[in-house]
């Protein structure tokens, strides 16, 4: 079972007890002897006050950081509370990660989207989703239950208080809680003779004078407050935290390290008309990809800005022309950096190219007969910091330069794969190794259609 399908069972399982809970709950709370009626503060009390403080707590558990952070505290009642949400269950699917990525989070002691880049807000939206999937459940099996006990049981409803009680009081606020459904639903609106009739004293026999059908005058009122002010608001974030939670997840993806170089790779399509090879001879098919200088050039972006790392000796007019020519990209500019520059220098350097269009990647020109050095190790955490997850980082080495010659040379395959195995303890899916171009002036492709 995958972890979507055990996220969709355990949100299942939560809404099957939030039926029972509900209906549980109801039953309690409606719960009518003969001996003393169902008190309607006690109705209100638990499926009206308590649904709205519980939604006000959830305001503060989903509110941003940066505004709780002007509150002394709430950032720590905020934690506090999202220990408490259902939606904690979640942590459980932990288990059913794959045994790296498990181990990796339990190393780091951090829980489930704060250890794996991005998925913070999937895990935050799935736990308010799930969370409100049981609330849901839970209003839907007490309104059953309550609309089960009148259906079929003789409740009687009433009211009391210790304190001196004042009829038009209670009138005036049963007028404000049944505003929403007052102008259209008049018979769910506690009158005053309802409100003074059944007043109960526990020391007094009910009034005789009263209809025994009048103590079941509260019922339309009390089940349209369960309806306004439980079940609806959690409809409603149970739809919003859906749609947050997909919107979430496919951020989640798109920003997810290397995932915008296998888009780009998907999405491009190369097209030439030129060979790239003899043809085969009759009766013999020739292998695919043999002799294909340009293999990889689905790697490039379609927007790219180079990098000259460590002082290489570049004509940048030249070099722009043969890396667009090659790899069918439009080269944006060239920077300098490493070598000899200022920290400021290549710090300014990464601020820049973090400004560039996000769809669009850079391309560091080293020497390749070099070892990488921390220098630019550091430099190229720092631009992925900088230019975030979905950026395409290319590092191309250079081969020394024949002599007499102007163009650099690519690589041998020995000195890429040191390269690329240098480069891998980086641990970033974007970045990538390429092979200088070979012989840029034979690389004219010109248009057709496949």
């Amino acid at each position: 079972m995958g972890v979507s399908a055990a996220y969709r069972l355990l949100v299942a399982a939560l809404m099957g007890v939030g039926l029972v809970v509900g209906w549980s709950v109801a039953a309690v709370v409606f719960r009518y002897d003969g001996s003393r009626p169902v008190n309607v503060v006690e109705v209100l009390a638990v499926f009206v006050v308590a649904q709205l403080a519980l939604l006000m707590l959830l305001g503060i558990v989903l509110a941003p950081a940066r505004w709780l952070r002007l509150l002394p505290g709430a950032l720590t009642v905020q934690e506090a509370l999202a220990w408490l949400s259902p939606g904690q269950t979640l942590r459980l699917l932990q288990r059913r990660l794959p045994p790296g990525v498990r181990e990796l989070v339990t190393r780091t002691g951090r829980p489930l989207g704060s250890s794996l880049p991005g998925l913070g807000k999937v895990r935050k939206w799935a736990g308010t989703f799930a969370a409100q999937g049981f609330a849901v459940a839970f209003n839907l099996g007490a309104l059953a239950g309550c609309l089960y006990l009148v259906t079929f049981s003789d409740l009687a409803f009433a009211w009391s208080t210790t304190l001196e009680p004042s009829i038009e009081r209670v009138h005036r606020w049963t007028g404000w809680a049944a505003a929403p459904w007052g102008w259209w639903l008049p018979e769910a609106v506690p009158s005053p003779e309802l409100i003074r009739e059944t007043l109960f004293y526990r020391r007094e026999a009910a009034p005789l004078a009263i209809p025994a059908g009048r103590w079941g005058g509260w019922w339309p009122f009390l089940v349209a407050c369960m309806i306004t002010y439980g079940t609806l608001p959690r409809v409603v974030l149970l739809a919003v935290a859906g749609w947050r939670l997909r919107v979430a997840m496919r951020r989640a993806l798109l920003e997810a390290p290397g995932v915008a170089l296998v888009l780009d790779r998907l999405e491009n399509v190369w097209v030439a008309t030129q060979a790239t090879g003899p043809e085969a001879e009759p009766g013999r098919v020739r292998e695919a990809g043999s002799g294909d200088k340009r293999k990889d050039a689905h790697a490039a972006p379609r927007r790219l800005t180079l990098v000259n790392w460590g002082g290489l000796v570049l004509e940048e007019a030249r070099v722009s022309a043969q890396i667009a020519a090659d790899w069918r990209c439009e080269v944006l500019g060239m920077e300098a950096a490493g070598g000899s520059a200022s920290l400021e220098a290549d710090a300014a350097v990464v601020t820049a190219l973090a400004r560039t269009p996000e769809d669009s990647g850079v391309a560091l020109l080293v020497k390749g007969w070099e070892p990488p050095l921390l220098e630019l190790l550091d430099f190229l955490r720092d631009l992925r910091r900088a230019g975030g997850n979905r950026r395409i980082l290319m590092v191309v080495p250079l081969g020394l330069e024949q002599a007499g010659g102007r163009d650099w040379q690519p690589l041998p395959a020995a000195g890429l794969e040191r390269w690329q195995r240098r480069l891998r303890s980086l641990g970033d899916p974007g970045l990538v190794v390429r092979s200088w171009p070979e012989k840029p002036e034979t690389l004219a492709v010109s248009g057709g259609a496949a």
